[in-house]
């Protein structure tokens, strides 16, 4: 049995773990969070959010660890049960164990059918293990293929296409000089024979595969200004929701579209007052919000973005006369 002071005392940290909670200063949170424990151990609720800060930290196995705590103290009605479910379900996708972070969820989903977060979350773990099913596929479909075949030399498989195809095939000694001289100025500018270009340029559609935005997290960072202006002025933000898919929107993919809107609030002057910064970063804001799984991904996005972008949103807001861009823009934040 805990007494009243111990009560009082427990109470108290669990206020400051709070703060610095909100703060995102993760690591004094626990050590807070862990003194209410030592005071009161029969609160889930410090187990809970205790755990809620090992996943800002990404310490995936301390955060399941703490959720099994919390659920194994917590009274049946509890309303700490559902938060403590999808949070171990997180843990637990991310510890790559979908079976059980599937059955936590599912029992979230039974105490609450209405609670989006977890709804979301049950949707990309679904989607995982769809994916998983399709390569395990891939796979076996490549071992199949692998297996030894009669060797055709490549010079009399294009022979016996040509013919199929009645295509006449020439035998030259030399490339064409038009090849000869893209070679020659590979060779000059140091890039590999066949590669795409000698300048390399962001040839995307308004609407690309997520394969196209995910290559662009691969890029070396002189080409962020490139990106940038790609994702601001030439993406189409309407299709966003559909290239993440039932997968959803991850938090790598937040961040760099917050660092685009701060980066063109910061660097382009044209932007002060501009109605067009607005109407753009307003759609980008919206348009996020709409993808699946936004709201767990929105949870690990560093606070300090979100806080510069609303920070010069709201400075470029207070110039700009244009009161349906202002209005759009608030709203979007608002969803941040």
């Amino acid at each position: 049995m805990v007494d009243a002071a111990a009560l009082k005392e427990a109470a108290a940290y669990k206020v400051k773990g709070n703060a610095a909670f909100s703060k995102q200063d993760f690591k004094t949170a626990i050590a807070l969070y862990s003194r209410a424990l030592s005071y009161n151990p029969n609160d889930p609720v410090f187990y809970s959010n205790r755990a809620a800060c090992q996943l800002k930290l990404k310490e995936w196995k301390r955060a399941e660890e703490d959720c099994s705590l919390a659920l194994a103290i917590a009274d049946s009605g509890d309303s700490v049960i559902v938060k403590v479910l999808w949070r171990r379900g997180v843990a637990r996708r991310e510890l790559e164990n979908l079976k059980d972070a599937r059955m936590d969820l599912e029992r979230a989903l039974k105490i609450e059918p209405n609670n989006k977060a977890v709804q979301e979350e049950l949707n990309a773990l679904i989607w995982d293990e769809k994916k998983i099913q399709r390569n395990l596929k891939s796979s076996a479909k490549r071992n199949q293929s692998s297996q030894p075949k009669s060797a055709i030399s490549p010079a009399s498989e294009v022979e016996t296409i040509s013919k199929q195809r009645n295509i006449t095939v020439k035998h030259v000694d030399e490339l064409p000089e038009r090849f000869r001289e893209e070679e020659l100025t590979r060779k000059r500018s140091g890039l590999p024979i066949g590669s795409a270009s000698v300048a390399s340029k962001i040839l995307l559609p308004e609407t690309p595969s997520l394969y196209d935005l995910t290559s662009l997290l691969r890029r070396p960072k002189s080409d962020l200004p490139e990106i940038y202006n790609y994702l601001f002025n030439r993406l189409k933000m309407d299709s966003l929701p559909s290239i993440f898919g039932r997968g959803g929107v991850e938090t790598d993919f937040l961040e760099v579209f917050l660092d685009c809107i701060i980066y063109f609030g910061e660097n382009d002057s044209n932007n002060l007052a501009s109605s067009h910064f607005l109407t753009q970063a307003a759609e980008i804001l919206i348009n996020l919000s709409r993808c699946n799984r936004f709201s767990i991904a929105r949870i690990f996005v560093a606070e300090s973005k979100v806080t510069n972008t609303k920070k010069i949103c709201s400075k470029i807001s207070s110039s700009c006369d244009d009161k349906v861009a202002v209005a759009k823009l608030q709203t979007a934040l608002n969803m941040w």
